[in-house]
């Protein structure tokens, strides 16, 4: 079988031993970190489908999901490369045997370049969102990924044209990847570029309230990239053929790959676990805590608690777009909202308005400020009206007044009134629905 120690893998160990080159040989201990990595991975290719078939639920939505899609792919690319890297596998034939392929595309453009991109875009979002109020809309919110594009192929081009001498070459018979010292140095200088201005976006969003530890999952992921990145660049200086030696090669590979996917993680493992088990009360938790703290156009809530949701396709992480530009999601209501509130009062005073006419009988063209009071000493009982929080209470058209301009503020307080006393409660009940149904 492919890990199977036979008589090609030990001719490989003899002639890297005849060059000097001490080689473990690559078995089935090798075999067990590829697998419980590739499980590691296709468990992040469910979660990833299980997120698009859930697109719509908000707290998901608002981590910008094609984003994080676009990290958990880049996340592949960099265990390919990995795995040439570290070789873990056989580096043979078209695939595992094209170092430029796997080393210079997969494993650093498309790999640790590509993910350092995407989280530093995904700052820059949350940046311009929360600190100057300017969110990108229409074609400018592709400015970012196609400047990252540009320097992504442009990079990768140069290295791939230049001779094999000056980046990577492949080593007959011995079958690993050798790499150049400069070619090292110049992508560590790109990746800690890359870093720094993860942790400008990072510093310039420190001060940003935030209810769901956005600013603590890219803190956390800036020491672990960094960490990270460190240790590749030590072990790629101190020990160039690490590929020789079952210890070393496993140790970086873990230490890559448990990075790569934590960060992940780190961001979607919350949404995800209160999306399968609590969904409908984590969503309500999650859009009351965005409305007490402030956070209701970025995180793209609208309206008081208990009414609706309104998310974006690119939320808070994506563009920041507002809420005339979304689409609505209804949700359980847990109270009734204001306009509901409004329509109940507004049909209680038009019933209590056909009950007692006699007291809201006014001349033609009269204001409801310009009305007299009625006998002070006349009350009538509050039992089945709107006001049942009060014993009694003297009900004048003034007051009538002043409760309909506490519950509709826009509204103009005037009405002009018929002659007769039943056309003007009638006229009434009329305006009263038309102020419902705005």
């Amino acid at each position: 079988m492919y890990y199977d120690v036979g008589p090609e893998e030990k001719a490989r160990i003899e002639l890297a031993a005849f060059f000097g080159i001490d080689a473990d040989p690559i078995g089935h201990r090798d075999m067990a970190v590829v697998i419980v990595f590739s499980a590691m991975l296709t468990l992040g290719f469910f979660a990833n489908v299980y997120v698009w078939c859930n697109r719509r639920y908000a707290p998901l939505k608002a981590k910008n999901i094609p984003l994080m899609t676009g990290i958990y792919m880049h996340s592949v690319f960099f265990f390919f490369g990995d795995l040439t890297l570290c070789g873990l596998v056989h580096i043979r034939g078209p695939f595992f045997g094209n170092c430029v392929l796997m080393l210079i595309w997969f494993r650093s453009m498309l790999g640790n370049f590509s993910l350092g991109a995407l989280l530093t875009i995904r700052s820059y979002k949350l940046y311009r969102v929360f600190c100057i109020n300017k969110p990108m809309y229409g074609y400018k919110r592709c400015i970012p990924y196609i400047i990252f594009v540009f320097i992504i192929i442009f990079i990768g081009s140069v290295s791939t044209g230049i001779p094999r001498n000056m980046t990577v070459d492949y080593m007959e018979g011995v079958e690993f990847c050798i790499f150049n010292q400069h070619l090292v140095t110049v992508y560590c200088v790109l990746l800690w570029f890359v870093w720094a201005v993860y942790m400008l976006m990072i510093w310039l969003l420190r001060n940003v309230r935030s209810s769901f530890n956005e600013f603590r999952e890219m803190a956390a992921s800036l020491v672990l990239l960094i960490i990270c990145t460190i240790f590749n660049q030590a072990m790629l200086y101190r020990i160039p053929r690490l590929p020789t030696r079952f210890h070393w090669r496993v140790l970086l590979l873990v230490i890559d790959q448990i990075t790569a996917n934590y960060i992940w993680w780190l961001i979607m493992f919350k949404p995800i676990f209160n999306c399968m088990f609590r969904h409908d009360r984590y969503l309500s938790y999650w859009k009351q805590k965005m409305i007490a703290d402030g956070l209701t156009a970025q995180y793209g809530v609208v309206g008081p608690i208990g009414t609706e949701i309104s998310t974006n396709s690119h939320t808070m992480v994506q563009n920041g777009q507002t809420a005339a530009q979304t689409s609505t999601i209804k949700i359980m209501k847990s109270e009734p909202s204001y306009t509901e509130s409004t329509r109940l009062a507004i049909n209680q005073l038009a019933a209590f308005s056909k009950a007692h006419p006699d007291h809201l009988d006014a001349p033609i063209g009269a204001d409801w400020t310009d009305v007299p009071p009625p006998d002070e000493d006349h009350h009538h009982p509050a039992k089945d009206d709107l006001f049942a929080n009060r014993r009694s209470i003297s009900y004048t058209q003034q007051q009538l007044g002043s409760e309909r301009r506490k519950s509709e503020p826009f509204v103009s307080t005037t009405c002009t009134l018929d002659r007769s006393g039943n056309a003007c409660s009638h006229e009434r009940c009329l305006k009263y629905r038309m102020l419902s149904q705005r």
